[in-house]
């Protein structure tokens, strides 16, 4: 095990010993948030599946750029291997599972892949911007600091939003990894001129957003945490970033902690926050480990057919 993977699963160690010890400290606050409404148990099993189908038609669509056309089982399938393997691996492992498939099986060049990876990066973090700038501005009153948040938000939106009206100026050297870099640039420009598969990765990503404000709303309502769902909506998008990190398993203990950082900035309160974020995670937990191994016995027993 080399130094980066000793950084990186002594960090995740580090926010679980973290975590546990907030836990402990205020556990008489928590047990009185325990107690699960039964009657959302059953949508906040079946929210995730959504979520798990909404990934898979972006990652269909994306590369139908690169003229590959996947199954119902590739597609909805490699949505499960990758979401699954991103809770065994960090810095997203579980994608470099689906990226090998797709040059195995379809000829899909990583480097392609990568293209892929940075148009879902850079249009869903604009994306989170956009539609974070917009709900923040219409609930200033419940938003604490909403000035430079609006600030914040609006600067990173037009900054994202130039980069991907504008083609990148200039080409680095044809040589060793550079060279690559620039496969991965011209991935992005062929993604980028097709503005009707803008328009769609763009809409996808929109509804993904919903779906998961969607998800947290009914979160709050499972523990009888009332909040508005445009306060949702703004916990989902702000949390677009934090996909940006990547260094703990799918997030673990960072989306947490943001989750109830932004619940205590929209009025709910950060103790609140934290267990909604928990349930959210068993949720969304759950149906992973179910249908992650799953579609991989089914994906990997079509390979050996």
């Amino acid at each position: 095990m080399n130094w980066k993977s000793l950084f990186k699963w002594g960090f995740f160690a580090c926010l679980l010993l973290l975590g546990g010890r907030y836990l402990w400290n205020h556990s008489d606050d928590f047990s009185q948030m325990v107690e699960i409404r039964p009657g959302f148990l059953p949508f906040l099993l079946l929210t995730p599946v959504f979520f798990i189908g909404l990934l898979g038609i972006l990652n269909k669509t994306l590369v139908e750029a690169f003229d590959i056309h996947l199954t119902f089982l590739e597609w909805f399938g490699l949505q499960c291997i990758t979401n699954f393997g991103n809770y065994l691996l960090p810095l997203r492992g579980g994608a470099s599972t689906r990226a090998a498939y797709l040059k195995v099986q379809h000829g899909l060049p990583i480097s392609s892949f990568l293209s892929t990876m940075a148009a879902t990066y850079l249009i869903n973090t604009f994306l989170a911007g956009a539609i974070a700038f917009v709900c923040v501005s219409s609930m200033r009153e419940e938003v604490a600091n909403w000035g430079i948040t609006l600030a914040l938000l609006g600067g990173v939106s037009l900054g994202l939003f130039l980069l991907m009206v504008f083609p990148f100026p200039f080409r680095f050297p044809s040589r060793g990894l550079l060279e690559k870099v620039n496969l991965v640039f011209e991935g992005w420009k062929q993604i980028q001129s097709d503005k009707g598969l803008m328009m769609k990765i763009s809409l996808i990503l929109i509804a993904n957003y919903f779906l998961i404000a969607f998800h947290l709303d009914l979160c709050y309502s499972a523990l009888s945490i009332p909040i508005p769902f445009i306060s949702a909506l703004v916990i989902a998008t702000v949390l677009g970033f934090t996909r940006l990190i990547s260094i703990t398993p799918a997030n673990l203990g960072i989306q947490e902690f943001f989750t109830a950082l932004l619940s205590e900035l929209v009025g709910v309160g950060f103790n609140e926050g934290l267990a909604v974020s928990l349930l959210a995670r068993t949720t969304m937990a759950a149906t992973t480990f179910i249908l992650g191994p799953l579609f991989g016995w089914l994906v990997f027993k079509k390979l050996n057919q």
